[in-house]
């Protein structure tokens, strides 16, 4: 809530989100990666699960850094085209996420690779490959509906 009351489009604010929100990734990743007791290390580590302080300061500070990295490139990309790619997943948001726990998650976990033995590599591989597939299918239900179907869901029922 904080960043979104910022001014975005101010270029000093970009700024500041990338410097900051770098800096609080990579101070808060540290002291997992020099602590040498492993009972200790899994206390202030960045594991995911389960979600300590340290996680939810490294991967707060990697989005922040990031939205001030496509706010900077975002005329650049409106110029491209991509910026409708890009923003056509964030129209469907929600059903993204349950599609991400219910696909992605799910057949991680049929497959049996949801046991901690994949590589930063290989989750970032398969980050990838969800977030490409999540913005190819955006613009195309972008074609048939203005809003995702949780997300049209979420507006009837509220109507």
């Amino acid at each position: 809530m904080w960043a979104g009351r910022r001014q975005l489009t101010s270029r000093r604010v970009q700024i500041h989100l990338v410097i900051w929100g770098t800096a609080a990734a990579i101070l808060a990743a540290l002291p997992g990666m020099l602590v040498q007791d492993p009972d200790l290390a899994e206390l202030i580590g960045t594991n995911a699960i389960p979600p300590g302080s340290f996680y939810l300061t490294t991967v707060s500070g990697s989005a922040l850094a990031a939205t001030g990295v496509v706010l900077a490139i975002s005329p650049a990309l409106e110029k491209t085209g991509l910026a409708e790619w890009l923003a056509a997943p964030g129209r469907h948001s929600l059903s993204l996420y349950a599609l991400h726990i219910l696909l992605g998650m799910g057949t991680l976990e049929a497959i049996g690779r949801l046991d901690g033995s994949l590589s930063p590599t290989q989750i970032f591989g398969y980050s990838l490959g969800f977030c490409a597939l999540s913005m190819v299918m955006g613009w195309v239900w972008n074609i048939f509906a203005k809003r995702g179907p949780l997300e049209a869901l979420m507006r009837w029922s509220t109507d």
